[in-house]
């Protein structure tokens, strides 16, 4: 899902599913891009900014988030 549609510079942003992890290897679900298409940056997912259906958090974010706002 990219976030903005009016943004300066061609860069998407989508929020996926972590299905497995092996050693320098993330396989992801649901990744809007072409294969082979670097990764710039992952971010942990966060409740509060977005509206992803059915999505599972570690413990630590709800520990972060406690007192953000």
């Amino acid at each position: 899902m990219r976030r903005e549609l009016c943004y300066r510079y061609p860069l998407g942003t989508t929020a996926v599913a972590i299905m497995d992890i092996h050693k320098d290897r993330l396989i992801v679900k649901g990744l809007d891009a072409i294969h082979g298409t670097p990764v710039l940056d992952m971010k942990p997912y966060f409740p509060a900014f977005d509206h992803v259906s059915d999505v599972q958090v570690p413990d630590w974010v709800g520990y972060l988030m406690k007192h953000y706002f």
